[in-house]
């Protein structure tokens, strides 16, 4: 290793999305797929940050080439993934309009949402019914098999040339996803692209994201964290299932 010193604190990914996640108080990290911490944060701020800001951060920048003034519209803001997102399409210039629950509003404006849909009021489609095809990029973290399919409701706004990008889908979206990856075919729905984290370019985007957390345009929001016991574990599934956080879930090892 001659990336990092001893002493160094960092951050990043224990794994492949390919294998097993870590809960453990010991990981072996292959330096690949770590950076440096931010200066401005503790380790509990580093923690939460990898996955869904690296993901939001290549599904933005990357896959739907978000610009200044484009108009993003961002599909739960106030989970993990759309919390970063909305910061980073606001430090790219972006207009967002954002959509979570009314109790959330307000959080989600404090980080850079100019408008706010709730959901418990009006459908997305309702709430923009004279924004058709006025979209640059929909980023869409909640629909999956087991929630809503947001992509029926909402690719008609996205303008001709846009992009509908979505971290999950339905069942039919992930065979169409691996279908083109074993194919190489674009069996993908229009103007729809499936984001999965791409860990090659890990130590870049987390540079960015650290670079971005120490000029204060990105901050680590916490929903809960749990202690590294049976019950604290249980607890932070539970938690991450109810699909209820606002913000990131840490499980704190003890020191």
């Amino acid at each position: 290793v001659d990336t990092f010193r001893q002493g160094d604190k960092i951050f990043g990914f224990a794994q492949a999305l390919t294998e097993h996640g870590a809960l453990s108080p010991f990981i072996i990290a292959e330096p690949s797929r770590c950076s440096k911490m931010p200066a401005s944060a503790d380790f509990i701020q580093a923690a939460s940050l990898p996955t869904a800001a690296v993901t939001s951060l290549q599904a933005l920048r990357d896959a739907g080439g978000l610009a200044q003034d484009n108009k993003v519209l961002i599909i739960g803001a106030s989970g993990g993934c759309g919390i970063t997102a909305v910061q980073i399409a606001k430090a790219m210039g972006a207009q967002i309009t954002a959509v979570c629950s009314g109790g959330n509003a307000e959080l989600v404006k404090r980080l850079g949402a100019h408008r706010v849909i709730d959901y418990k009021v009006q459908t997305v489609s309702e709430a923009l019914s004279g924004e058709v095809k006025s979209f640059d990029l929909i980023y869409d973290t909640v629909s999956s098999p087991d929630d809503k399919d947001y992509y029926s409701e909402c690719s008609q706004l996205v303008k001709p040339g846009g992009h509908y990008i979505g971290i999950n889908a339905q069942a039919s979206d992930w065979i169409r996803y691996f279908g083109s990856r074993m194919t190489g075919l674009g069996l993908q729905k229009k103007s729809f692209t499936m984001v999965v984290t791409d860990h090659s370019t890990a130590p870049q985007d987390l540079k960015t994201l650290a670079e971005m957390m120490d000029d204060g345009s990105l901050g680590a929001v916490l929903d809960t964290t749990f202690e590294f016991t049976s019950e604290g574990v249980a607890g932070a599934f539970e938690r991450l299932k109810s699909r209820r956080a606002v913000g990131k879930l840490v499980i704190c090892m003890p020191e």
